[in-house]
């Protein structure tokens, strides 16, 4: 697959953050998964869509069955609450697991099955949600 190139991939990224009003701050303090995201998007792993939802497509699918996870654009409160519960408050990790599974429509566990790469890459999102 050809790769995309760094200016297209950088601002479709800005577009999104811009969507969602992530201050530049916060992006600022994020560059490490600014520029992961837009590595992911220049390989053709990571596609934003019209509606500015994300798609990932996994490297590892083998663990979970699935190719590929679809991010909603944005969350509430409400709806991430539930999957907080089922996740270990006293793990560092459990916060973008429980966010990470809100924003894609899947379970907790599902999300802690992912391989390692993955599992960064989901992170990567995660961050500014």
């Amino acid at each position: 697959m050809e790769r995309i190139p760094f200016e297209t991939a950088s601002q479709e990224i800005e577009n999104w953050l811009n969507s969602k009003k992530i201050p530049q701050k916060r992006q600022q303090k994020q560059a490490v998964s600014v520029e992961a995201l837009t590595d992911l998007i220049q390989e053709g792993t990571l596609i934003v869509n019209e509606d500015f939802t994300l798609t990932l497509k996994l490297n590892f699918p083998e663990n979970i069955k699935m190719n590929e996870l679809v991010f909603k654009h944005r969350i509430s409160e409400f709806e991430l609450a539930p999957n907080r519960k089922l996740v270990n408050s006293n793990d560092p990790q459990s916060g973008l697991v429980a966010t990470a599974a809100t924003l894609t429509n899947q379970l907790p566990t599902l999300i802690q099955k992912l391989d390692s790469i993955d599992l960064e890459n989901v992170n990567h999102i995660a961050v500014f949600f």
